[in-house]
């Protein structure tokens, strides 16, 4: 969701998509051609080398296109939104990592507050094995326990996405539209980046599995394996498999890695720019509660589509000319440098008019 498709042929493009599909379809190639598949329609030879490197580009670039179309769907695949209802059945893991790590939370509040109740200095290993509870409980899970999904991806996707809405009132996805009127280019690159890898990770452990159900299905094409032989004990689990779960567990931890990263870049998003934004939607300054209530209203507002429940804009008001007074002090704070350009400007548009005056006097 955070974030912009990247641009076809740009460096984020490239990492992100052409990149994990290029080695895709390496991957096919070597499958195909171990099942004597190709029959002629795919070979290597130094005779049509620059043919098969063009083929090669050609569907890597059609690979990383596709990805690119499905890229939402893979990331939600990944964060546990399963068909069926079967992430909220399959979610139990988590949910008890969730609350074990919320008890670790509450049990180093109380052993800290009993520490300074009785006046006791409290050790440096207690306070970092705080922190780091803290930190996990911030990072790693959503703010409630009925937001947590069943993969450990989709929760420290959860995490990030919870954050705008605990620290300021404001949803992140009505927030994030928005807020990216008001975040500078540069720093929306810094974002879009971020997010580049993340996708790199996430198609990479996708493919990975595509591979494994590719190479099985070329198997039984062939004829060299039945279907039950698949699941049978003496069934044939090659080393591309291997080396496709290997890839895909690689890939996911790489991915959770890839996506706390991007989370601390929207997350600083919201607190850089979020006053900017208010700015931008008219609403005035107001206190901390207040504003938490006014974004809160906002929220329902732009979801449900209520006017009455818009906060009030406050128009801007247009400033008043300033007096001869104002300049003067104004005029005092340039150097000599910038009077004299400033001087130059002035006279430049003034000479017209002159000119213009002369003409009709003669």
């Amino acid at each position: 969701m955070f974030g912009e498709l990247p641009k076809l042929f740009d460096r984020n493009f490239a990492v992100a998509y052409i990149l994990p599909s290029a080695a895709f379809v390496g991957v096919t190639y070597l499958i195909v051609h171990r099942f004597g598949l190709s029959a002629g329609l795919i070979s290597v030879s130094s005779d049509r080398f620059f043919k098969d490197l063009t083929a090669f580009g050609l569907l890597s670039l059609l690979g990383g296109v596709i990805l690119l179309v499905t890229n939402r769907g893979v990331v939600r695949l990944l964060e546990g939104y399963w068909p069926l209802n079967l992430g909220a059945r399959l979610n139990w893991l988590e949910l008890w990592l969730f609350k074990k790590t919320r008890e670790e939370s509450l049990k180093s509040d109380e052993d800290i507050k009993s520490l300074r109740l009785s006046k006791k200095v409290v050790p440096r290993e207690t306070q970092n094995q705080r922190n780091k509870v803290k930190a996990r409980e911030a990072n790693r899970f959503p703010s409630d326990e009925r937001l947590v999904l069943p993969t450990s991806f989709g929760n420290i996707f959860r995490a990030f996405e919870s954050y705008p809405r605990v620290m300021y009132g404001i949803n992140a996805i009505p927030g994030w539209y928005r807020l990216l009127a008001v975040i500078p280019k540069d720093y929306r690159e810094l974002i879009d980046s971020s997010r580049s890898t993340v996708d790199f990770w996430v198609n990479l452990s996708f493919l990975s599995l595509i591979v494994i159900v590719e190479f099985y299905l070329c198997a039984i094409l062939s004829g060299q394996i039945s279907w039950a032989g698949i699941v049978s004990r003496s069934g044939q689990f090659p080393w591309i498999p291997v080396l496709g779960l290997l890839s895909f567990r690689i890939a996911y931890t790489f991915a959770k890695k890839a996506a706390g990263e991007w989370g601390n870049w929207v997350k600083s998003a919201f607190d850089l720019y979020l006053p900017d934004l208010r700015s931008m939607l008219e609403f005035a300054p107001a206190t901390k509660e207040a504003e938490r209530l006014r974004w809160i209203n906002f929220n329902i507002a732009v979801l449900t589509r209520r006017a009455t429940r818009m906060p009030e804009k406050t128009r801007r008001r247009p400033e008043h000319p300033k007096t001869l007074e104002s300049l003067y002090l104004e005029l005092l704070k340039l150097n000599d440098q910038e009077r004299s350009l400033l001087l130059e400007a002035v006279l430049a548009t003034k000479r017209p008019a002159e000119d213009v005056s002369n003409e009709k006097r003669q």
